[in-house]
């Protein structure tokens, strides 16, 4: 966050909770149904999990999927998913009509958080500079889940005591799945997201699509990038697949410092040598029998000629045989830079 970004912020929580109470009326008709009333602290994070309807514990958001949505600094709304956190959580607007007369979810375009920001983020409500009130929005929002079921969300009322507590009326509704729906393009965004480890079997992940896709013959199939066996990770290309996919990897870097993306110089997999990415995310900890990601960033040449960044940021092993790896990646159809 640049200091221009910081002192709006700053300006903008001195001015939002500049009064000590909050007296407003909600806009339209109160929705129907039993409300969560959440009381909420400046300094806390609340995980909200929807099929719950209820605040659940997160020991670590980077690993943990028993959560939808989170809401920090009193306001401020994060969904599980995108460039936030390892869930496909995502999210779609509803205006001009009532909350109690959704039944379905839309068939339109659901999005979820990146680099700019939350999707709801702050945008639920308005402030009120004569009455120094924050008043919700007559929209709402369709939520699919991380267990992929729908419901629809809504804070119909905000009463704030000081700048630093207050109380919100939360309606969740759970509703139909649409039979059809598209969602946010990962194309240019950078997002973290999981995949699954396992010494039973090998796990097919799309870069483009950042998700794990179905593969029955990978010497064939031209639908994954990368694979896991486990800790060790193979390419679609080489020794390890039919496609053309390639890496190149920079130790201990930042992100957000590899810009650039090189004409050449990739290593592809090759079972007589070593393979492009292979053991080298992760290193063993003799001292405390401990596994932990490194600090390598890995441009990866992708099964449809295009480039993703790659970098594994956490992970987790509750058995032997099987655990959970989460990845920061930015996919991009640019040339020469992302």
């Amino acid at each position: 966050m640049n200091l221009l970004s910081i002192i709006f912020l700053i300006f903008s929580l001195f001015v939002l909770f500049g009064c000590s109470t909050n007296e407003n009326e909600p806009l339209g008709p109160e929705p129907i149904g039993e409300p969560m009333e959440l009381a909420v602290t400046y300094d806390q994070i609340y995980y909200i999990n929807l099929a719950e309807k209820s605040v659940v514990e997160v020991t670590d958001p980077l690993l943990d999927t028993g959560w939808d949505l989170s809401l920090d600094i009193l306001t401020r709304i994060h969904l599980n998913g995108g460039s936030t956190a390892p869930g496909s959580v995502y999210a779609a607007k509803v205006e001009g009509i009532a909350f109690e007369d959704v039944k379905n979810a839309p068939e339109i375009t659901y999005m979820t958080d990146d680099q700019n920001g939350g999707y709801i983020g702050e945008k639920w409500y308005y402030y009120d500079v004569t009455t120094h009130t924050v008043n919700p929005l007559d929209h709402f929002y369709v939520i699919r889940s991380t267990d992929g079921e729908f419901y629809k969300f809504k804070i119909s009322d905000a009463v704030f005591t000081s700048r630093t507590n207050g109380e919100l009326t939360i309606y969740i509704e759970k509703v139909s799945s649409p039979s059809s729906y598209e969602t946010q393009s990962t194309i240019g965004r950078t997002l973290t997201t999981e995949i699954t480890l396992s010494t039973i079997e090998s796990v097919y992940f799309n870069l483009k699509e950042a998700k794990i896709v179905e593969v029955t013959d990978e010497t064939t199939s031209m639908d994954w990038d990368i694979k896991t066996t486990y800790l060790t990770v193979n390419l679609n290309g080489g020794t390890s697949g039919p496609g053309d996919c390639s890496a190149i990897m920079y130790e201990d870097v930042e992100f957000d410092s590899v810009q650039a993306i090189p004409a050449d110089g990739y290593v592809v997999d090759d079972s007589t040598t070593a393979l492009a990415i292979g053991d080298s995310w992760w290193s063993y900890n003799p001292a405390t029998h401990t596994l932990s990601p490194v600090p390598n960033v890995y441009i990866v040449k992708t099964v449809d000629g295009h480039h993703a960044k790659l970098e594994f940021i956490a992970k987790d092993f509750p058995t032997q045989s099987e655990g959970v790896a989460i990845i920061k990646l930015h996919y991009t159809e640019n040339v020469g830079t992302f």
